[in-house]
């Protein structure tokens, strides 16, 4: 049953690694607001940077933590919004 579990799982973390893959960034700036930037140069001349947040899609290991993360139900409300407010591949949240 567990084994039969994990290659769920793998699958879900294949897929989500296929869809939300370098869409979980945001600009780290000084601004009281980060959704206001949206793209890489308006990242740079605000002077900031791009941060990925701490539980992403970006490899299959970090897709099978947020999986994790999601079914025991702890935090899943802050990746819910997170992955809401992605808006595409290498651009910030809206």
């Amino acid at each position: 049953m567990v084994l039969l579990l994990l290659i769920v799982w793998f699958m879900f973390a294949i897929l989500g690694v296929s869809l939300f893959s370098n869409r979980l960034i945001y600009c780290s700036t000084s601004e009281s607001n980060p959704y206001k930037i949206v793209s890489n140069k308006d990242c740079i001349k605000s002077g900031g940077y791009w941060k990925v947040y701490p539980f992403n899609f970006d490899t299959v290991g970090n897709s099978l933590l947020v999986l994790l993360i999601v079914s025991s139900l702890n935090n899943w409300d802050e990746l819910m919004y997170h992955a809401i407010d992605s808006s595409g591949e290498d651009t910030g949240p809206i």
